[in-house]
């Protein structure tokens, strides 16, 4: 969604990590891309988009509303405004206030018995995120993941405060770096690939480099793999559905036999019984397996 997402597309194609310089606060211009220092009026930052702020969501900048350099770019922006929103209705569910709540005490609670900074930032951004002040989480969780490029949990809640966000590119590069470092057939592995994927077939990720796993039989086997160790979760039931199903077309999609169809409408049933069990923030410090 914004400048800072023309970074992920390399990462994305390789699997690998980008430098850790790529999770830095982006203060470019998000139509015509520009940094302050190149308005040559002096400007140390350009001003914030309002509605953002009022939203709490990760900032984003414009040298002008009525960007110059890119007139269009304030209509592709707020149909962001309106997805957070969509999603916060959907989260108002009591049972997953409830889990992010608990998360969010967990994670506080390590983080007072280790005194480790690490563990601060992670938990202030897990609190953060339980509150829906996603703007202070992806800070928070910057910080952390600056402090420790190991660990998964931190770019796993990252990419849950971006798609919170409405940020999806850069959510799907920060799922895709947690996967990286999940232990593969884990279920953290699995969660964090289902939601990359979710991530990549949205419209805004069209342009983004995909992984090598992306087409039609390594879809399949990988999907088989995220059920397989995640049965339970909405999201990698869900990314079965659709690949089994064949009708996405954000990858080209072959013949499909007669047993997938059935299977994808299974895998459906089960993503919508489990759809009140999938919190901001299901992958803990104390739940990942290296």
């Amino acid at each position: 969604m914004e400048p800072a997402a023309a970074a992920a597309p390399s990462a994305a194609n390789s699997g690998g990590a980008p430098p850790n310089a790529s999770l830095a606060p982006v203060l470019a211009c998000f139509g015509c891309a520009r940094l302050p220092s190149e308005m040559g009026d002096g400007r140390e930052k350009h001003p914030v988009c309002p509605i953002c702020r009022e939203l709490k969501v990760q900032t984003t900048y414009w040298c002008d509303v009525n960007c110059p350099g890119n007139p269009g770019a304030w209509k592709r922006h707020t149909p962001v405004h309106k997805t957070v929103r969509r999603q916060r209705k959907s989260n108002e569910d009591g049972v997953v206030q409830q889990k992010n709540r608990e998360l969010a005490e967990e994670q506080a609670r390590r983080a007072a018995q280790t005194g480790d900074a690490y563990e601060e930032r992670l938990a202030e951004g897990v609190r953060y995120g339980s509150q829906q002040d996603m703007r202070r989480a992806v800070r928070a969780l910057r910080e952390a993941t600056a402090l420790r490029q190991d660990k998964p949990d931190t770019y796993y809640n990252l990419g849950a405060a971006l798609y919170s966000s409405g940020h999806y590119v850069e959510a799907a590069q920060r799922y895709l770096e947690a996967k990286e470092r999940c232990q593969v057939g884990s279920e953290n592995w699995a969660q964090a690939t289902a939601r990359a994927l979710n991530m990549l077939i949205q419209e805004e990720c069209a342009e983004v480099a995909k992984p090598e796993w992306w087409n039609d039989e390594g879809l399949k086997a990988l999907s088989a793999s995220v059920v397989r160790a995640a049965p339970d979760d909405l999201v990698a039931n869900r990314m079965r559905a659709n690949v089994l199903s064949g009708q996405d077309d954000a990858w080209a999609a072959g013949p499909r036999s007669a047993a997938e169809p059935r299977e994808a409408a299974a895998h459906f049933d089960r993503a919508a019984a489990e759809r009140r069990c999938m919190p901001w923030c299901s992958v803990g410090e104390s739940q990942v397996r290296q």
